[in-house]
């Protein structure tokens, strides 16, 4: 008896608990929830985007001897001779300079290669003209460029802001690189190679920080037309839901999908979105810097009227700066 009464007793305890639940409203924290774009990895640098410029300074040993280039201090040792030995840096335009036989091109010679040079020279003056050229101190230019590349407070990298004429200026290199049009590691081996000229044992790798060109457009009978974020893969209906939608003027039969090619200029494709709707055909996927326009009337060449449409396209967005539409 005193069980079946306990058992009434938790069952009633419980019917007021729901109860008094059922009357209070739950609250629940509201969430603004977003999406970061999926960055492809042949995602081409645009206008405004961040790039970190990473710089690898390779000092381990090498196949080939060291090549002497500017700035670096050189001790000219004569063995006989002990007084006309001398330290000597090389001078801008390459020369050191000795006396008895004046200047002498140093940059692009190897230290021992550099020495049979001055031996030669000084056998008209001395009798025993051994001579070894040792490095005191070198690589002036990496030292230079760690300077530079350290005050930024990133370490041994750089972080850049692509111009709007689509180019980046970096420290050391008298001109300024293209960046626009070429994906990261495009631009990691073209780095490489332009610093090559100047610094040896260097290599360039490139990051995207943050995307600011991974956009499309969409122009014409759409409700909403302009710029629009890709958020990983994106159809051409996805596209069109988010700008509304078409309007009731709209010809669905002939949206032009405008898309870069080769060199930059406008490829057109004529997507007949009702047979997609109709018919289930496949959609088109969208790519970076696509433009797609939905006309209101018939389109007579849908080539001829990518182009119109690619000049009204603003330059930072049409790929303009890459390369120039005309042949």
């Amino acid at each position: 008896m005193k069980f079946v009464l306990l058992k009434q007793f938790m069952l009633l305890c419980l019917l007021l608990i729901i109860t008094g639940c059922a009357n209070e409203e739950i609250q629940l924290p509201i969430k603004t929830i977003t999406s970061e774009p999926i960055i492809p990895a042949n995602y081409l640098i645009g206008p405004s985007d961040k790039l970190e410029v990473l710089y690898y300074m390779e000092f381990g040993l090498s196949s080939t001897d060291y090549i002497i280039d500017i700035e670096d201090v050189l001790l000219v040792d004569f063995y006989y001779y002990p007084k006309i030995s001398r330290s000597v840096t090389v001078r801008p335009d390459g020369f050191i300079t000795l006396p008895k036989v004046g200047d002498i091109k140093a940059v692009g010679e190897e230290p021992a290669k550099l020495a049979k040079k001055i031996s030669k020279l000084f056998s008209a003056h001395l009798a025993k003209p051994t001579v070894t050229v040792t490095l005191t101190e070198f690589n002036a230019k990496i030292k230079e460029l760690k300077k530079t590349i350290y005050t930024t407070g990133g370490g041994q990298a750089k972080q850049i802001v692509v111009r709007p004429d689509g180019r980046i200026s970096l420290p050391y290199l008298k001109e300024d690189s293209m960046a626009a049009g070429k994906t990261t590691v495009e631009l990691g081996r073209e780095l490489s190679s332009q610093y090559g000229e100047h610094i040896r044992n260097i290599s360039i790798t490139v990051s995207l920080m943050k995307a600011e060109s991974f956009q499309v457009c969409i122009m014409g009978d759409v409700k909403t037309t302009g710029y629009y974020p890709l958020f990983g893969p994106t159809t051409l209906l996805q596209l069109i839901a988010r700008a509304g939608g078409f309007t009731k003027e709209a010809n669905i039969r002939q949206v032009v999908v405008i898309s870069r090619g080769k060199g930059g200029k406008p490829e057109a494709a004529v997507a007949d979105v009702e047979g997609m709707l109709k018919r289930g055909e496949p959609e088109p996927m969208i790519q970076q810097y696509d433009v797609i326009y939905v006309p209101r009337t018939s389109l007579a060449d849908a080539a001829f009227t990518a182009d119109a449409i690619w000049k009204f396209i603003p330059v930072r967005f049409s790929s303009n700066i890459y390369s120039p539409l005309s042949d």
